[in-house]
């Protein structure tokens, strides 16, 4: 078997390896999916070796073990898989290896970055932000800002809040609409929104910011749907402003992050008073099917 011959027969397992693991195409077949997959990786091919990194360290198939996950993770990094390098840095960040290595972890992002990778580009400008250097934070959402939604968000963030770039509102708008339209991100209105509702952009009109919330709590971002709650019990939902109120905030509940919670509670209570019985059971009833519904999005 040639050298191309044996690269084509990594890259096939590989493929059909993962079909089998996930049931991509036809039934699952689990052992016989993992057993390809060891049979591509062992070849070096390394969306395999990543394949295998990520079953070894959430514990699927085989028993959890993050640092047998580690140490594929990095093999198939170390071959040139950018995704392997920004899902390393991102374990390094966590505490899965006994606390956070905010240096190893840049490197990788780092060597993805200089290879291209918008999402390597984007954990770098992240890393320099968390940090307080706004204006490298900026340069790295720019490079990563035509592919990446998280980096243009991150970027119209800065120009909202002038912050390493000078303030421009209206840019910052155009980048959020862009997000959310062009590219897909429900974040995208949400930040839009915010800029209608905060008065410190100098733009404030929250029917406006309740009509692009809407649009992002439509989506599964709980935040969204929490802040349109709250603006349609002020009168800015349409059409039935208490109802909404009530359908929204108990749908924002299910994935509220823990410490914007009491304020949930806190609406849920106020609109529950503004209800007939009929329309609470008929709310209710609604909330139910859209939690259903909606998948949930949330920012790491």
């Amino acid at each position: 078997m040639t050298a191309v011959d044996a690269s084509a027969d990594a890259e096939w397992q590989f493929i059909e390896g993962r079909s089998l693991v996930y049931g991509l195409v036809g039934p699952r077949d689990l052992p016989e999916g993992v057993r390809l997959l060891e049979l591509s990786a062992a070849q070096n091919h390394p969306k395999a070796l990543r394949q295998l990194a990520l079953m070894h360290f959430y514990g699927s198939h085989f028993p959890r073990d993050p640092e047998r996950g580690r140490t594929l993770l990095e093999q198939s990094a170390t071959l040139g898989d950018t995704e392997a390098m920004v899902g390393l840095g991102n374990w390094l960040l966590s505490n899965a290896f006994g606390g956070a290595d905010r240096t190893a972890a840049m490197a990788w992002f780092r060597k993805a970055a200089d290879a291209g990778d918008e999402d390597g580009q984007f954990h770098v400008g992240l890393m320099h932000e968390a940090v307080g250097d706004f204006t490298e934070a900026a340069t790295w959402y720019q490079m990563a800002s035509n592919v990446s939604s998280d980096a243009v968000c991150a970027l119209a963030a800065l120009l909202a809040d002038g912050k390493g770039v000078p303030q421009d509102i209206e840019e910052a708008c155009r980048l959020y609409d862009w997000a959310g339209d062009e590219l897909q991100d429900p974040w995208g209105y949400y930040g839009w929104a915010r800029l209608h509702d905060d008065p410190k952009y100098g733009r404030q009109d929250l029917s406006e910011a309740a009509g692009i919330y809407y649009m992002a709590a439509d989506d599964g971002v709980a935040l969204a749907q929490l802040r349109y709650a709250e603006l349609a019990e002020l009168g800015h939902g349409v059409p039935d402003e208490k109802y909404d109120a009530y359908v929204w905030t108990r749908v924002a509940m299910e994935h509220l992050p823990k410490e914007e919670m009491a304020r949930a509670e806190a609406t849920l209570a106020r609109v529950k008073k503004k209800l007939w019985f009929w329309q609470l059971r008929a709310a209710e009833k609604q909330a139910k099917s859209t939690i259903a519904f909606l998948k949930p999005l949330r920012r790491c």
